[in-house]
């Protein structure tokens, strides 16, 4: 199974100025349901993950170990071996668990 390096997201004002475009989708409450479910399995398990990711421009998937829930921000710590990356979780489109 190969690892996809999580890249750092900087945004400037041109693409604050983007992202009127594209807008983020709303995700039904089965959906919704479905990423807290997975997202609690691989917490209590520390099962890899891949973790779809809404952007500006687009959809990016990170793959890594979700290692942190931050219940004040509403946000997640994602690793794997060479970096890591907190996550909104109003930007996750989706978690699938790749199950040993």
């Amino acid at each position: 199974m190969s690892k996809v390096p999580i890249e750092c997201m900087a945004v400037d004002s041109s693409t604050a100025a983007r992202s009127s475009a594209r807008r983020r989708p709303d995700l039904d409450d089965r959906q919704y349901e479905e990423n807290i479910r997975s997202l609690a399995v691989a917490l209590f398990t520390e099962s890899e993950a891949v973790v779809t990711v809404w952007g500006d421009e687009e959809e990016q998937t990170i793959q890594g170990r979700i290692t942190k829930l931050d219940k004040e921000r509403k946000r997640i710590k994602i690793e794997n071996k060479w970096e890591y990356s907190w996550i909104d979780f109003a930007d996750v489109a989706g978690i699938r668990l790749l199950l040993d």
